[in-house]
Formats: structure tokens, sequence, C-alpha cells
């Protein structure tokens, strides 16, 4: 009977050990369709005296790590939150539109892919269909 030589062991546990890792990775996404999205208050009585716009809007958020410790996100929760939340990136798309207030037709995705310890990466998007509600009108 022949026995295993140490590089040969070691070979053996770092497939099993690759393979555990592989069989540990986690994947999330998060989709959803808004008909009308605003972080600020609006008068919905008063919708009629807005202008609608054909402009997009849309803001991105992603993250890339490398050497990333497991469950990290639980200690980081709310910056997680603060930076890839929908409300932050609703901010984000009407501040680049002079007046804006809302978006209309939105559209909100979220992905997550993690190999423990390896890998972490994290997008997030917000985007308009068409039309934005714009400043009153006069």
């Amino acid at each position: 009977m022949r026995t295993l030589h140490f590089w040969s062991k070691s070979f053996v546990y770092l497939v099993i050990l690759l393979l555990s890792t592989l069989f540990f990775t986690g994947c999330a996404g998060i989709k959803g369709n808004l008909a009308m999205v605003a972080t600020k208050d609006l008068d919905i009585a008063e919708i009629n005296n807005y202008q609608v716009s054909d402009q997009e809007a849309e803001a991105k958020k992603s993250f890339v790590g490398v050497l990333v410790l497991p469950y990290m996100g639980f200690l980081f929760k709310n910056d997680i939150e603060k930076d890839y939340g929908p409300e932050r990136l609703v901010d984000e798309a009407l501040t680049k539109i002079p007046n804006a207030v809302a978006m209309l037709d939105a559209e909100y995705k979220y992905k997550t892919f993690q190999i423990p310890l390896l890998f972490l990466y994290q997008t997030a998007n917000i985007k308009s269909d068409k039309v934005l509600l714009i400043d009153k009108k006069d």
C-alpha cells in the first residue's frame, strides 16, 4: 500500500477547500418596478400642476472587494443600506436633472455575489423608464 506524500495530501486538502468555498458562494438579487418614486414630500392632489419630461434619469453604485471577511455586511449594514439603498440612488438620479422632484416608471436592481474570504461584488441601479416629474408649472 502506498502512502501519500506531504505535497499530495496538501493538494487534496487544497482541492477540498476550493470545492467547499465554491459550495459556500452566495448571490442575491432584488428587482422592483416602481410607478412613482420621490424622496421628498409630494402633494398628490396637485399632481396635475407638475410637468412631465422625457428625460431619463439613472444612478448606479458598485463595490468590488478582495479578501473580504464573511458576514462583513452585518458589521457595516447601515453603511450598505445608505450607499446601496433606493433612497440614495433616487436622490443621485434626481440631482442630475434641474428641478426634478420624482421619477416615473422606475426600475430598481440590486445584486450581490460573494466567495467567502476571497471576493465580494455588489451593485445597485435605479433607472427611470422615460419620464420625470419636473418643477410646478407657472
